[in-house]
């Protein structure tokens, strides 16, 4: 099955093939990647919603359980406070000690509470001592009082009771005297609605929060529903597909249960936005997906076919004559285009760029040497020196001599190749000529290794680095110092080399590169030398300058031994 899937596969035209690669590559990763996405940005959307709730939830209980922990705090300040104890202990108060309970003890205690309890309307002692009321302060404790609805017991713990019908909440403790069998209670009259207006809206979504007593009784109910739904989407379709609640729900100290609760419409609201936005952009991309597809059958499918029927119809005969058409000038107009012109280049490659070169530079050489007439030049000379001699002049008959020694070496009868004896002697000639023109400032030091004399040389290597030496090295010492330039040869197992030194002004690194890089100007015949020793040599020779600034410099050439034919 696998091997005719194959078959089929390879044997579909190119445009087919770009049709079921993006099929498979690009829409149904598209599909994938969508609905992979959408589900995890949904759980974790959700997710964020429900952390949000127990935030919200908890905001709720932090508010209520700060307040009731207040109240509480205060009721027991009261219950254990010692001065209040020792007051009630009194055995049958005359009416100036009941006047001093209430003027000094219970009514600045209760004061200093409500004053830093607004919440609390009234604080009053009920006792079942034989004393009379005192306003709200102080009351006896009567069978049709608040107190009937109390449970006592013979701790001192805090206790709630919500009078219902009368919109109270009352909050009380036992008060034991250790010196009286009497008995006392603290009674905390609070308002609910203040009690329970304290707590700060939590949310602007949708929400119902609820508190409840330990008995199951409602003590506070709150709905939002915010007026403006513009920013939800589809309302009712929401609540049909997500109906109910998401519910939370903590327990205080004292056994009040706050639950928060918010419809799961609204939760899910931003992931149908999600859904829609998610779909839109599914079938855009698809829509994108199947233009591309038919742009590149269209710009690239099409015409390659077209160039490789073409091609196709190139044969062996007029491989080189053939030309390609294309009329577009886009990319493929110009691989049509380069490929004309890779025939063409390939064509005459070898002749016109190659073999061309070579006989560029031989063709600079010879036409450098050719410059002068020999003969003309002989002759001239010849006359210089006889003249010379006839006037006894030993100087000018010297320097004719040298020079007729270096031209006729260096033009060597146009040939580019000669011993290296005979490239020595041309050099130190030159040497020589350059130390009458500088009237003997300098000395010409040469060790020679005579093995070296018969293998073979380039015409006119050695002679530029000599004038290098002289022009831009002896020239340029600007101490007392006398010019020294040594000319050394010798050689090793398989090479031949040749240092031209001297004791000139030296060079840095940057102008050892301009040297070697320079392709025209005063140092154009080094360049020239690399590229003619690259030429016949190859790898086999090299060029390496060492020099400092204020000692001099140094250059060593490398070369092949080639005997002479």
């Amino acid at each position: 099955m696998i091997r005719r899937w194959k078959y089929f596969f390879q044997n579909l035209q190119l445009k087919n093939k770009v049709l079921l690669i993006f099929s498979v590559a690009g829409i149904f990763p598209l599909l994938l990647l969508t609905i992979f996405s959408l589900v995890i940005i949904q759980y974790f959307t959700l997710q964020t919603e429900r952390n949000k709730n127990e935030d919200n939830l908890l905001s709720a209980y932090q508010q209520l359980n700060a307040t009731l922990s207040s109240y509480e705090d205060a009721l027991a300040f009261l219950v254990n406070n010692d001065q209040l104890d020792r007051e009630l202990s009194l055995k049958d108060p005359t009416n100036y000690d009941q006047y001093n309970l209430y003027i000094y003890t219970i009514v600045p205690l209760f004061n200093s509470i409500t004053a830093l309890q607004p919440d609390i309307q009234n604080i009053t002692l009920y006792t079942t001592l034989d004393v009379y009321n005192h306003g709200e302060f102080v009351r006896k404790i009567e069978k049709d009082d608040i107190t009937r609805f109390f449970t006592f017991d013979k701790k001192t713990s805090t206790e709630y009771f919500y009078d219902k019908p009368n919109d109270r909440m009352y909050l009380y403790s036992q008060l034991f005297s250790r010196n009286s069998k009497e008995k006392h209670v603290i009674v905390f009259d609070i308002d609910p609605n203040t009690l329970f207006g304290n707590i700060s809206p939590i949310s602007e979504e949708s929400y119902t929060l609820s508190i409840q007593d330990r008995y199951g009784r409602d003590l506070f109910y709150r709905t939002q529903k915010p007026d403006d739904r513009s920013n939800q989407l589809f309302p009712k379709l929401l609540a049909a597909l997500y109906p109910g609640d998401d519910r939370y729900q903590k327990t205080l100290s004292n056994g009040w249960v706050v639950q928060f609760r918010r419809p799961l419409a609204t939760m899910y609201h931003g992931t149908l936005l999600l859904i829609l936005f998610a779909t839109i952009l599914l079938l855009i991309s698809l829509l994108l997906v199947f233009v591309a597809i038919w742009s590149l059958n269209k710009t690239v499918v099409s015409p390659l076919q077209t160039l490789s029927k073409e091609m196709a119809t190139i044969n062996e005969q007029d491989f080189l004559k053939h030309q390609l058409t294309y009329e577009a000038k886009d990319e493929i107009g110009q691989l049509y285009h380069e490929f004309n012109q890779m025939l063409s280049t390939i064509h005459t490659l070898i002749d016109d760029v190659y073999q061309g070169e070579i006989n560029q530079k031989k063709h600079e050489l010879r036409a450098l040497q050719a410059q002068i007439n020999p003969h003309f030049f002989y002759n001239s000379l010849s006359l210089i020196n006889n003249k010379a001699v006839m006037i006894g002049n030993q100087e000018i008959s010297e320097m004719a001599q040298l020079l007729s020694t270096f031209y006729r070496l260096s033009l060597n009868n146009g040939k580019n190749r000669l011993s290296v004896k005979q490239e020595l002697d041309l050099t130190i000639a030159y040497a020589q000529i350059q130390l009458k023109m500088h009237r003997d400032s300098f000395d010409l030091v040469t060790e020679i290794d005579e093995q070296i004399y018969s293998y073979e040389i380039m015409n006119l290597l050695i002679q530029p680095f000599v004038e290098n030496a002289i022009f831009h090295g002896i020239d340029h010492i600007e101490d007392e110092r006398r010019g020294r330039l040594l000319l050394k040869g010798y050689a090793t197992a398989h090479s031949i080399y040749i240092e031209v030194s001297d004791n000139g002004a030296g060079m840095d690194s940057e102008q050892i590169a301009t040297i070697l890089k320079s392709q025209q100007g005063e140092h154009y015949g080094i360049y020239n030398i690399q590229q003619r020793m690259a030429l016949y040599y190859g790898t086999r020779g090299s060029i390496a300058y060492h020099s400092q600034i204020g000692i001099g410099t140094k250059v060593t050439i490398r070369l092949p031994k080639i005997m002479t034919e």
